[in-house]
């Protein structure tokens, strides 16, 4: 593996963290670093602020914020081809209290925010999904999907509140802006009638 350290001696406070640029043939760092214990590949890791960018044809991927022994932990912002998010990270992938901004992906669309919890890079228990056209899902995550139960605030002031399997899917009630109730069984989103179906 080729590998180019540029390094120049700025000391960040009190803390003295030496300052370098590491670049090879999967990405260029900028930032706090500290020498690698295990002498295996790079001489130094990134430790402490700094800027990474992944170099990839197919898929872009930028992180800005706190490093720990190499990867990204702590506060950070990650910059990818589905989206933007800012929030808490460990062992590289976002873990804790975190905001996603999606873009148009096949799953969520330009503009869809998400807040809550994350773990392993997916929203994951309770949260809020800020759709593009003004709804609001609020309820239970998993696998960054709406999952289990929750409450969904159409654009139209339309209330659905049940079960989802990303769309209202289950036992659920909806209540129209115009008052009208419709309570029973739900498949993808549709009523499907009073009684629930049985597998």
């Amino acid at each position: 593996m080729n590998v180019t350290v540029f390094h120049f001696r700025v000391y960040n406070g009190l803390m003295g963290k030496e300052i370098k640029t590491i670049e090879n043939e999967f990405f260029t760092y900028t930032g706090e670093v500290k020498r690698n214990p295990s002498q295996n590949g790079e001489e130094y890791i990134p430790d402490g602020r700094g800027k990474i960018i992944y170099k990839n044809d197919d898929y872009f991927f930028e992180y800005e914020g706190q490093f720990a022994e190499g990867i990204e932990e702590g506060i950070g912002t990650l910059v990818t081809s589905d989206g933007v998010y800012s929030g808490r990270f460990a062992k590289g992938a976002p873990e804790g209290e975190g905001k996603m901004r999606y873009r148009d992906n096949g799953c969520f669309f330009e503009g869809d925010i998400c807040e809550g919890l994350f773990e392993g890079g997916f929203a994951e228990g309770q949260g809020k999904l800020y759709y593009a056209d003004g709804s609001i899902y609020e309820g239970n995550f998993k696998g960054g999907f709406p999952m289990g139960r929750g409450k969904l605030t159409y654009y139209d002031k339309s209330i659905y509140e049940g079960e989802f399997d990303n769309k209202p899917n289950g036992k659920g009630r909806l209540t129209t802006s115009e008052g009208a109730v419709s309570e029973g069984f739900f498949e993808e989103g549709e009523f499907m009638g009073e009684d629930a179906k049985e597998g």
